[in-house]
């Protein structure tokens, strides 16, 4: 799989579905309460790996948009660069509002 992802093997569930599977588990009360324990331990864990995986790929994304306007800029005119710029800033801007 491109892109660093996860490959799953066939047959293999989504994540997103063993996880209802185990939230299910433990709201249905077939687990013991040290089970339970576990999984929420577990799940806090995958959690923080997830948060942090998600901030080294939003730096990553903000290098490679740096790397690109960077590439870009040197070809535009003056203006155009002035004009390039704002849209940038007016796109920042909208992703921003709620």
């Amino acid at each position: 799989m491109s892109g660093g992802g996860v490959a799953l093997k066939a047959n293999q569930p989504e994540p997103t579905a063993v996880f209802d599977v185990a939230r299910a588990g433990i709201a249905r009360g077939k687990l013991t309460p040290e089970q339970t324990e576990k999984f929420r331990d577990s799940y806090r864990e995958l959690g923080e790996q997830i948060r942090v995986v998600r901030e080294e790929t939003n730096e990553r994304v903000r290098s490679l948009y740096a790397q690109h306007t960077a590439r870009l800029l040197p070809i535009l005119s003056p203006e155009q660069r002035r004009e390039y710029r704002q849209l940038i800033e007016e796109r920042r801007a909208a992703r921003r509002k709620p």
